[in-house]
């Protein structure tokens, strides 16, 4: 295995630097050198990256590693027929023969054989060996060995062929064979280690995985967070309850149910008689659910096709338990599509697919008209119908659904594919569905107008509407109905064609039966309204109708009539005014019901039973009476009434003479005139009531505004009036309590303050308020006087709690600097004096005021000692002791203190100097610097709180949370209780992270990114600029600070960058509110910081508090970016594809799916085949964790979120 040549490949590339503003990791280029292989020749991509990462230690061996891939390379594909494998296995055997040389002469041992051999000992014990004896083994860590050993396996008993060594040395046969048995142990996992080794993490401790731990993982997370929350709580809590197995299962099938129950099928859902197997059963069902649903691709975009071969499938699983018999064979039952591999994607999944792709082409991208082909609802529907179950199962391939595919597969010439069809409804789009759509509302204003233009005309007031003249010009109104009603059923067939040729049969004749009926309606009610009474025939009938002889002056038929007319909008108003019976009515199977709901609305499968409740109804309805009430008040006292007066004495008027031309010269009444001064007042009064929603939504929302407390805060000068309250309304809100608290109104609500023996209470509000920069600066107000100090201390709250904080932030700096015995009780006396004077009120007395700025300045020149900790700075932190203590004895205090003096002079007559003996630099912990960084704050800053902070975005955003806890809202759980939730965000190719070239770029206006951004955010660039030390013109001298520029501008003007640091601050959230719900007392008053900066061995320990609350956060939250091209990128050495990466390096938790094209040969030819792939960030590289296989390429366009469904994965979240 030898080659001439040297090679020193140059490739350009992003080193791996650390942000000074974030813990920031970019991952070199040089990391996908072993990623830019062909797809058909992905199973030597370990092999490279095994070479790559050994490269620096042993050369030869990876050297070898190349040279076996470049071998396996050339059996899998001899021809090179694969798309760019010519170049790829150019490219490597140049660097083999580069390399040969170099390597050769870098070689430990004699052989190659026994210099892999010697590699393969040492990374055996070095790495495998020792891990596993680690205390705390990481996970990750031995994954990565046991694969990589696997590897170097491969590659030594290849090079012991080529070498001709007869057999395997014993000792590393016994290594290979335990890499082999522990190798699939250590598995890539997403959230849950489902293997024996995984059973010691965090997040498997956490109650309730022992019965479910070989289910798939999130069917055991949805069980697992169900679990937690039950109520009253399991005994024990290590066994799965059944009833968060019934939750469950209520939940996965509640549409399948309802779809069985709509199609009158029973359901397959059958348990068997013993109760210890039931529980098994429903997890079975439940499993087979979710695996149809993880192969189904966009078929998942149609439930009820899912729910058909759930039911299916569902039968035969009953039937394979239970050992039934099938009536047909005489066997067994077996499953219709098993024995094969992928038999399920290939036979189940790829059919329903094929016939969505061949509708989705009928529509042209978009150009064809939609009634021409069919989307996924309209697929969908066809199993809204029983008749589904006539595609059998085994679907037949000659089913009516398949019947587009088929006769396009059959290929007759001179005739069209079969066309599946509209199931029920296509909408013919007009511009006049606009009026369609709100006829209720037209026919309510066209009605309203003619009763108060009736009114009006009658001049009588409403007392004498009973009147028998006014009374039965009113009752023309329902004619004027009966002729709208029929207008709008002609109008639903008019402007549905040609769609309704579509419909079915029963729909047709719905519409057209309306059409008749209306008609009917149309003469008889005109009819009966202007017969009289007086006819034989009618006096007869007045006898017997003698009950209507109180409505004077109405003819009885047509009293009648109008009843029989609007008994059906009696019932319709009747079923309005009580939604629960309705609701029970669509819900129903009766005959009649349906019958009479067929006539009102075609019955389809959603949108059942869909009806608010009862109370919002009630204010829904008195919205709506008090707004119409105003307007038909307004319209008849303003427009109508003022109106009838000019338009009788038009109308009188006979005999006009126009001085230009006659419109209607034969008209009466002179109907142009008054038809020209009615039309603007009758377009005002249709249009007048979006102005009253306008005026009656503003109140109403400024009605619950006030209640909901909204604006309680706007302007952090109203925050600042309130900051006492916000500690007790975090607490309510947000830190969860056994008690369960009233809910009452919200503006009699008072939160009490934090008193300083509540010092728990605050410290919960701190961990949230401390990563608000403006948290202290906003107290930062003293400024020490001589006189009357304390009365002015204590004028500002805040300067009083920066008082006070400084005070004990100085004795917790002394206490961890001073360890002499002398010193300390020195320290302890001049505190005690202090303290002694400050509660008898007479510290101005016995202190001068005037050397405490002479004090502050020492004290901050400390505290900027203490920030920086350098060592060599022990003897000056000794000197500003020393003055500080001689500041305060010798200036300040007035009195000289006896014990001070003997203390004093025990030390001198000793020889041996005050503060001579302390601990510098003090432990440097992450709670350590934060109380640094805080007292440095409170001590230096000038500027008033109400100008911190300028930005103004930050300002937004302190006053939105701030305003919102004041705010009637819910309680919040314990995480541990809550809702899990997935967050999903789609992404094709866009750029991820701005390169330099790209900052730069001026576009035609000669404006570059980095200078419009610099315009748009000018305060954080010079917050930038002051972090990074530098000014805007030395920004491009150094790689490090161009590298931060980059994450500058990205983080402001990338989307998806910007998007994963925004969805991340849920995760941030809630390990926060995890801790106050986990942490004790002194945990608590510690700060979270000094958990969430935990040290290497409590990352590594399972049972620290990092680790618990890693594990609760990922227990109920996943966030996937699906960066749908990655795979291509990452094939082409993309920068992009980098960029990504670096996005899970630096975000641990984020996931990213894509999908893989691959080609693999089949048939004696190379075919595509597409995977879904789920990876994540493992160890600085991506680590593939879930790879499912697509039924055909899945169309990807920007603006179609529907195609990202293939890559969705197992996160099953509630």
């Amino acid at each position: 295995m030898t080659g001439p040549g040297n090679y020193d490949q140059k490739q350009p590339s992003l080193t791996r630097r650390a942000s000074r503003s974030a813990a920031m990791t970019t991952v070199s280029m040089e990391v996908f050198d072993n990623e830019v292989v062909p797809s058909s020749l992905q199973s030597i991509a370990p092999i490279l990256r095994v070479a790559t990462e050994i490269q620096s230690e042993r050369p030869r061996v990876a050297y070898l590693c190349r040279f076996y891939a470049f071998e396996k390379a050339h059996r899998l594909d001899p021809n090179s027929s694969g798309r760019g494998v010519r170049q790829f296995k150019t490219s490597l055997h140049q660097r083999l023969e580069r390399d040969n040389a170099s390597t050769l002469a870098s070689r430990v041992k004699k052989t190659d054989a026994r210099e892999i051999e010697s590699f393969y000992k040492q990374y055996y014990e070095h790495y495998v060996v020792a891990l596993n004896k680690g205390e705390q083994a990481d996970r990750a860590q031995l994954g990565k060995a046991y694969q990589t050993a696997g590897v170097l396996f491969e590659v030594l008993c290849a090079v012991n062929k080529t070498e001709k060594v007869e057999e395997v040395a014993p000792e590393i046969m016994a290594a290979a064979n335990d890499v082999q048995a522990k190798k699939e142990i250590y598995a890539p996992y997403n959230i849950l280690p489902l293997d024996s080794a995984g059973a010691s993490q965090s997040i498997m401790q956490l109650e309730e995985r022992d019965n479910v731990r070989n289910q798939r993982e999130h069917l055991i997370l949805l069980l697992a967070n169900i679990h937690i929350r039950l109520v009253p709580k399991p005994e024990p809590q290590n066994i799965l309850d059944d009833r968060a197995v019934d939750a469950l299962m209520n939940k996965l099938f509640k549409n399948y149910k309802t779809w069985c129950k709509y199609l009158g099928r029973k359901h397959s859902l059958r348990l068997p008689q013993g109760q210890a197997e039931v529980q098994q059963r429903k997890i079975l069902y439940m499993g087979l659910f979710l695996l149809i649903w993880g192969e189904a691709a966009n078929v998942r975009f149609m439930p009820e096709c899912l729910c058909y071969i759930f039911h299916n499938m569902a039968y035969e699983l009953h039937g394979l338990l239970a050992g039934n018999v099938s009536i047909v064979t005489g066997e067994n039952i077996k499953p219709s599509y098993g024995g094969d591999d992928e038999a399920f994607l290939r036979k189940v999944i790829t059919p329903i697919y094929h016939v969505i792709e061949k509708e989705a082409k009928k529509g042209k991208n978009g150009k064809a008209p939609h009634t021409s082909w069919c989307n996924y609802d309209d697929l969908n529907e066809y199993f809204w119908s029983s008749d589904c179950f006539k595609l059998g199962w085994p679907m037949r391939d000659d089913g009516e659904f398949f019947k587009s595919t088929r006769d396009a597969a059959e290929g007759k010439r001179g005739q069209k594919a079969g066309k599946l069809g509209k199931s029920f409804f296509a909408e013919t789009r007009s511009f006049w569905h606009i009026f369609r759509s709100f006829d209720r509302l037209w026919t309510f204003l066209i009605l309203g107008l003619q009763i108060m233009i009736i009114i009006a005309w009658s001049n009588v007031s409403i007392f004498d509407l009973f009147e028998r003249r006014v009374l039965y010009n009113l009752a023309s109104i329902f004619v004027t109905a009966a002729i709208l009603r029929l207008v709008q059923s002609i109008l639903d067939l008019v402007l549905n064609f040609p769609g309704y040729l579509r419909w079915k049969f029963t729909s047709v004749l719905r519409n057209i039966l309306k059409i008749v009926v209306s008609l009917a309606w149309c003469i008889i009610l005109p009819l009966t309204y202007s017969i009289q009474s007086n006819f034989t025939l009618f006096a007869q009938l007045r006898t017997y109708l003698s009950f209507l002889g109180n409505l004077k002056g109405l003819p009885p038929l047509y009293v009648m009539a109008v009843a029989l007319y609007l008994l059906p909008n009696l019932l319709a108003a009747i079923l309005f005014v009580f939604p629960m019976l309705r609701r029970w009515i669509e819900n129903s199977d009766w005959l009649i019901i349906r019958f009479l709901l067929w006539w009102s609305q075609p019955r389809i499968y959603v949108g059942r039973g869909m009806h608010e409740s009862q109370f919002s109804l009630i204010k829904y309805t008195f919205f709506w009476v008090l707004l119409l009430c105003s307007k038909f008040s307004f319209s008849y006292f303003m427009m109508i009434k003022p109106m009838v007066k000019p338009t009788q004495d038009i109308m009188s008027i006979k005999h006009v003479d126009y001085a230009w031309h006659e419109f209607f010269p034969d008209a009466r009444y002179n109907l142009g005139a008054v038809i020209a001064i009615w039309t603007p007042v009758v377009l005002v009064y249709l249009m007048d009531i979006q102005i009253w929603y306008a005026i009656y939504s503003t109140i109403y929302g400024g009605f619950i505004g006030a209640f909901d407390r909204l604006g309680e805060i706007r302007t952090l000068e109203m925050l600042r009036s309130r900051f006492q309250s916000l500690p007790g309304a975090f607490n309510t809100y947000l830190v969860p309590s056994e008690k369960s608290r009233k809910r009452g109104f919200a503006l009699l609500k008072n939160f009490h303050k934090v008193t300083p023996n509540k010092r728990s209470e605050a410290a919960k509000f701190a961990q949230l308020w401390n990563d608000i920069p403006i948290a202290l600066d906003m107290a930062a107000q003293f400024r020490s006087k001589d006189a009357d100090l304390w009365k002015r201390i204590c004028a500002d709250e805040y300067m009083k709690c920066a008082v006070i904080e400084c005070y004990e932030s100085f004795k917790l700096i002394l206490n961890a600097l001073i360890i002499g015995e002398t010193e300390k009780r020195i320290i302890g006396a001049i505190i005690k004096e202090i303290e002694t004077n400050i509660s008898k009120n007479t510290f101005l007395a016995n202190f001068r005021m005037k050397p405490l700025p002479d004090l502050c300045k020492k004290f901050v020149e400390l505290v900027e000692i203490l920030k920086e900790g350098h060592p060599t700075q022990k003897d000056r932190v000794v000197l500003l002791l020393q003055d500080m203590l001689e500041v305060v004895t010798r200036d300040m205090m007035i009195n000289e203190h006896r014990e001070l003096a003997e203390l004093g002079q025990g030390n001198k007559d000793s020889g041996n100097q005050l503060f001579a003996r302390i601990v510098f630099p003090p432990p440097n912990t992450a709670q350590w610097e934060e109380q640094i960084r805080r007292l440095y704050l409170l001590l230096t800053v000038k500027e008033s709180a109400i100008d911190v902070p300028t930005n103004l975005e930050a300002r937004r955003r302190i006053a939105f949370f701030s305003n919102s806890l004041f705010m009637d809202m819910p309680r919040a759980p314990r995480v541990r209780k809550m809702l899990s939730f997935s967050i999903f965000t789609p992404y094709y190719s866009e750029e991820t992270l701005y390169s330099k070239s790209d900052l730069e770029m001026e576009n035609e206006d000669g404006v570059s990114i980095i200078y419009y951004l610099q315009k748009i955010y000018p305060d954080e660039w010079n917050n930038f600029m002051e972090r990074l030390n530098c000014k805007g013109s030395e920004i491009w001298e150094n790689e490090e600070n161009i590298l931060q520029l980059r994450h500058w501008a990205s983080l402001r003007g990338q989307t998806l960058s910007r998007t994963v640091r925004g969805m991340m601050y849920y995760r941030r959230a809630l390990r926060l509110q995890a801790f106050l719900d986990m942490a004790t007392e002194d945990e608590i008053l510690e700060g979270y910081k000094s958990i969430a900066e935990p040290s290497a061995e409590d990352k590594k320990s399972q049972r620290s508090m990092y680790t618990q609350l890693e594990a609760v956060a990922d227990m109920k939250f996943t966030y996937v970016a699906t960066c749908q091209n990655y795979g291509n990128q990452k094939r082409n050495g993309d920068r992009r594809a980098t960029d990504i990466l670096n996005l899970m390096v630096n975000n641990p938790s984020l996931r990213v799916a894509y999908i893989d094209e691959v080609e693999e040969r089949e048939g004696g030819k190379n075919q595509k085949v597409y995977y879904s792939v789920l990876i994540k960030a493992v160890d600085n590289l991506d680590q593939e964790i879930y790879r499912i296989k697509l039924p055909a390429l899945q169309k990807q366009e920007r603006g179609k979120p529907e195609t990202k469904t293939m890559l969705l994965f197992s996160h099953a979240r509630e």
